[in-house]
């Protein structure tokens, strides 16, 4: 007598190795993401306690890095958020990516994070200038940046 298995397997995070009907989602969220103009470019995924938030995430995330022209960060929400996304932004970037983001004027990038040239009273919004420079080097090759936050 052969044991049937269940493919439910409680383990929060983890992604399980059998999807029921799962990937038909996962395939329009990522064709979404990747032309830019589907209803998944800012997405909030909700619903009870194990019911597979994150697996979907993790299959999505998978999904994109696969992928050569995206850029996938992982985020906890902290007091720091927008000096994290710098952050790992520039570590997750491809050399020749690094290069061109390294010419950003006022900033320093180096293993250890960065610094800030500009003294500006308002860090945040340094922060933001920054960011916003960030994405525009990003969007010259075509680079596509996704964020996985746990709030």
């Amino acid at each position: 007598m052969s044991e049937i298995t269940n493919p439910f397997d409680p383990n929060f995070g983890k992604v399980p190795k059998i999807y029921l009907g799962r990937q038909k989602i996962v395939e329009d969220i990522v064709r979404s993401l990747e032309s830019g103009t589907g209803p998944y470019q800012t997405s909030m995924i909700y619903g009870m306690r194990g019911v597979g938030k994150t697996s979907l995430l993790a299959d999505i995330t998978s999904t994109l890095e696969q992928k050569d022209n995206w850029i996938v960060i992982y985020l906890a929400m902290t007091n720091d958020l927008l000096a994290t996304l710098i952050q790992s932004i520039y570590q997750e970037a491809a050399n020749p990516v690094k290069k061109a983001l390294n010419k950003i004027d006022g900033v320093k990038f180096s293993a250890f994070g960065f610094e800030l040239e500009v003294h500006i009273s308002n860090p945040q919004s340094t922060y933001q200038v920054l960011l916003e420079e960030m994405l525009k080097v990003l969007k010259n090759p075509d680079l596509k940046l996704k964020c996985n936050t746990k709030c």
